[in-house]
């Protein structure tokens, strides 16, 4: 079985035209005291019949605690 995983990237252009861009902790015990290796966009993984894009945004909000603000999307 294929392992599937999705993401959304969040990012933007700041003032000085500088690329910004939204990465969060990895959670849960093993990561607890940890830095080094554990940020990353939010995402997880989805089964074959989901789409992935309801898959991201899904995992978005899960992680974050809130849905993404609407704007475009690209997949």
């Amino acid at each position: 079985m294929t392992v599937r995983s999705a993401g959304i990237l969040l990012f933007r252009r700041s003032s000085t035209t500088e690329l910004e861009v939204w990465i969060a902790h990895m959670g849960g015990p093993f990561w607890a005291h940890k830095d080094a290796r554990a940020w990353s966009i939010p995402k997880g993984e989805y089964l074959e019949d989901e789409d992935p894009l309801m898959a991201a945004k899904r995992e978005f909000a899960e992680e974050i605690g809130t849905p993404r603000r609407p704007s475009s999307i690209t997949s």
